[in-house]
């Protein structure tokens, strides 16, 4: 691991990280090197930790509103500015220190920001999937001798109000950087002219070397770890690089609260703060008892719990980013909405899928569908007591049982545990899904001969399973490689295949594991456990 020792030294050499801030009402990134004005009275929003693509973002005070003429609902909003990078290699100059060969004098660092994305218009897509848009104009624009592309464009449809986005992606030596503002498409004729003169400012500065050491991709080190040991002090390593990120990042009106072990950034007051602590501890740690067996000696990181003020201000930390090793923060808000709200079921369904992906990500992503829905929708209903977690089904759950044993259209787990996993999209399903599971995990099933440690074994039996096939996949002989598609019809196809391929493994997977774990049942087995589990209900 001559990788992991090299770079874990750079950490040591660098260990302050220098990240993009608001000085007045103007911005400054000396990682990426450059400064723009934004406009005035707008307040900057804290970065989420695993956004290191971003170099900021920034939102109106002012609430604007929009009336739909169709059906008179109205809906509000406050524009917004992001900063988005995508970068090449960035290199800047540091001083020395330790001890060195005679006759250096600065060391030339040189790091790459990991976005997923490959341009600005890569990223819209996904950020506007679903939504209809469209670029209404483009051109190229110089600024102070720096060239930029200006992008206008249209949201016509989507969850909100018709939406307007004026951008200009700014191409430097070693990066382009999208400076982004969205309105509502009824303010843009009032609002924009402000906008557009922002964009005049833009200037490069000088990069700095600590500003850079914050953007090492740990991914890539974790990736290179082939033991739990190894993979431990990559976890310990993101852990503290994104505990310094988080609290340095913060912005006026939040803290940095230490709870326990957990570093809360906390928009809301403290008592609640330990609330969710206390839950979130809860859950973790009936995870640590209940799947001690997943992944044993894998090192599980301590979360970042992040409080927004309101539900508006967590959206804003919602880039709809898909799974990020480096992602630690469970984002939350304070509802109104008290125990029985929905973001109290969020924290545990977050809590549990960041335990799993520490502990063995491979087992989360392939398990069963009757035991993964069946995990969430029952931990989203649990609630801590004392210091333990209790989970009663919820009273939605409890009245879809109610009328499914009143038309007798409850399933059976041997009907269950069978079903194709595009069944399990039903809602009605995934609800008996947490029933069954509850009953296996806290209830009488528990202690019923037939399913006394059948969690486990289908667990550690889909541990086994990975372990092979991933050994059998280092085995083979590598494969020629596709050219790809050539056209944008090919590259639909492709997509379409390849999805229909996942879902044809992953079926596969299930119909293997199934065979494995219960092939030495018999049918009076099987009615055996159905009447068992159906009698409780």
């Amino acid at each position: 691991m001559k990788i992991f020792l090299i770079l874990a030294s750079f950490f040591l050499a660098f260990p302050s990280v220098a990240l993009p801030v608001s000085a007045g009402d103007q911005h400054l990134d000396t990682r990426l090197g450059f400064k723009i004005d934004t406009p005035k009275k707008w307040k900057q929003i804290p970065l989420a930790t695993n956004e290191r693509w971003l170099s900021g973002k920034y939102e109106s005070l002012k609430t604007y509103y929009y009336t739909d003429k169709s059906f008179g609902y109205t809906m509000e909003n406050r524009p917004t500015l992001t900063m988005i990078a995508f970068a090449g290699p960035l290199k800047a100059s540091a001083a020395v220190t330790g001890e060195v060969e005679e006759g250096v004098d600065d060391l030339e660092i040189t790091v790459t920001i990991n976005n997923p994305y490959d341009d600005y218009l890569d990223y819209l897509r996904t950020k506007m999937s679903g939504a209809g848009w469209f670029v209404d104009s483009e051109s190229e624009k110089l600024v102070k001798e720096i060239k930029a592309t200006y992008y206008n464009i249209k949201v016509e449809k989507s969850s909100n109000a018709p939406m307007r986005i004026l951008t200009y992606v700014y191409h430097l030596p070693d990066a382009d950087v999208a400076v982004e503002y969205m309105m509502f498409e009824s303010e843009y004729a009032k609002l924009s002219k402000g906008y557009l003169k922002t964009f005049k400012s833009f200037r490069l500065i000088e990069k700095k070397a600590s500003a850079l050491s914050g953007a090492i991709d740990l991914s890539v080190l974790f990736t290179e770890a082939d033991t739990p040991k190894e993979r431990k002090e990559v976890r310990i390593q993101v852990e503290e690089d994104q505990r310094a990120k988080a609290v340095a990042n913060l912005t006026d009106g939040w803290e940095a609260v230490e709870i326990g072990k957990y570093l809360v950034l906390n928009h809301t007051d403290k008592s609640f703060a330990k609330a969710v602590v206390k839950q979130l501890d809860s859950l973790l740690s009936w995870a640590n008892k209940a799947f001690d067996y997943v992944g044993p000696d894998e090192y599980v990181r301590t979360p970042i719990v992040r409080i927004c003020a309101d539900y508006s201000e967590e959206r804003s930390f919602q880039s709809g980013n898909s799974w990020s090793f480096v992602n630690m923060e469970i984002l939350t808000h304070r509802s109104t909405a008290g125990a029985t709200s929905y973001e109290w079921g969020y924290i545990n369904r977050r809590g549990l899928s960041f335990w799993f992906s520490d502990r063995n990500r491979d087992v989360w992503n392939d398990m069963p569908p009757w035991m993964k829905n069946g995990l969430n929708f029952m931990t989203h209903s649990g609630k801590a007591k004392g210091s333990k977690m209790v989970f009663a089904p919820s009273t939605r759950e409890n009245n879809v049982l109610r009328e499914l044993k009143r038309s007798d259209s409850i399933l059976a787990p041997s009907v269950l545990l069978r079903l194709p996993i595009e069944d399990f999209r039903e809602q009605e399903i995934a609800y008996q899904s947490s029933s069954f599971m509850r009953w296996l995990l806290v209830g009488k099933g528990a202690k019923f001969k037939l399913t006394r440690g059948l969690v486990e074994d289908v667990l550690v039996g889909l541990q086994t399973m990975l372990i092979e096939k991933e050994a059998a996949d280092d085995s083979a002989e590598d494969q020629e490689e596709d050219s790809g598609p050539a056209t944008e019809e090919e590259e639909d196809a492709a997509f379409a295949e390849n999805d229909n391929a996942y879902l044809k493994r992953l079926q596969a997977t299930q119909d293997e594991l199934f065979e494995r774990v219960f092939s030495n049942w018999k049918t009076s087995d099987w009615e055996k456990l159905d009447k068992a589990y159906l009698k409780t209900l």
